[in-house]
């Protein structure tokens, strides 16, 4: 039985990870969080369950729990929108020292959670991407036996990009960037964790990078529209912003007050590059146990009620 070593639990994928999580399955198991996790009743009252509150880079602060037994689940990370400096401080830099931990104490396993915007073609600006990929190169070169998942748009209540589409949705004029028929897989959150957790349980790590998504793929447009009808609203107009002149503006906009906007101009490169995945015998399997667009667009706007 492995010991497990989890970062980013009190996060938004990290929380319904500790909602599935068995402490039986484990001899101990180690949340490193810098805030305090909402744990499940059954992992507070759980004698093997420890919170370590600390950062990535405090390596003195949990080096001493990562074993030959232990299989670690990297979560942690920096999204939104941030400083450039910021991205690859903490998901790069701070990636790369509990990765030199991890390979020190000579994990039996370590899982990345990365994310599908590393495969885009165009990603101009995304630090978040590129932070994301020199992480992933981190890992490759290391000796450890690793695994990297790169989901897609991931949904769940709660979630920042449900929410934000959610909003877009709902107004009677939707004004999308680009021309709304670049192509999406989402993936519902507890589905991934499932798929993680499956992982974790066969200890497959066979260097190896699984892009994970859900079973439909759908354009930007169509799931606007998919989520006006899980509401209960009608079709709705769509007026699309030419990326180039966006970007072009954002992008001159960051040069002189980088913190001005809400969102980067990187962060569109979702707007402009298929969110799609390889096919894999991870996820092949599972398609047919997997939630399908609708399912979820359903669940998600009867969470909302009239709000």
């Amino acid at each position: 039985m492995h010991d497990l070593f989890l970062t980013g639990a009190s996060g938004f994928l990290g929380t319904r990870i500790l909602e599935q999580l068995d402490p039986a399955a484990f001899s101990t198991i180690t949340l490193l969080c810098r805030s305090e996790p909402v744990l499940p009743e059954r992992l507070t009252e759980a004698a093997n369950v420890e919170v370590v509150r600390a950062s990535l880079a405090q390596v003195e602060s949990y080096a001493g729990r990562l074993g030959p037994e232990t299989v670690v689940l990297h979560l942690a990370a920096v999204t939104g929108k941030a400083d450039r400096a910021e991205y690859f401080s903490i998901n790069t830099h701070a990636t790369g020292l509990l990765v030199s931990a991890a390979e020190q104490a000579g994990v039996a396993g370590f899982m990345f959670i990365s994310s599908i915007a590393v495969s885009f073609g165009e990603r101009q600006g995304y630090h978040y991407a590129e932070s994301k990929e020199q992480a992933e190169q981190l890992l490759q070169d290391s000796k450890l036996p690793w695994c990297i998942l790169r989901p897609t748009i991931i949904l769940g209540e709660a979630s920042p990009i449900w929410q934000s589409f959610l909003a877009l949705a709902r107004k009677p004029l939707i004004v999308l960037p680009g021309d709304g028929r670049t192509l999406i897989q989402p993936i519902e959150v507890n589905d991934l964790v499932r798929l993680m957790l499956d992982i974790v349980s066969t200890g497959r790590f066979n260097n190896e990078v699984l892009e994970i998504g859900g079973p439909d793929t759908i354009s930007l447009n169509e799931f606007v529209q998919h989520i006006r009808t899980a509401v209960g609203g009608g079709r709705a107009r769509i007026v699309h912003l030419p990326l180039g002149l966006l970007l072009g503006t954002l992008r001159a906009v960051e040069r002189v007050f980088p913190s001005l906007l809400p969102v980067s101009s990187g962060q569109f490169a979702s707007f402009c590059n298929d969110g799609t995945v390889t096919g894999n015998e991870l996820v092949m399997p599972a398609d047919g146990k997997l939630s399908g667009i609708d399912d979820v667009l359903q669940q998600l706007a009867a969470g909302e009620g009239d709000d």
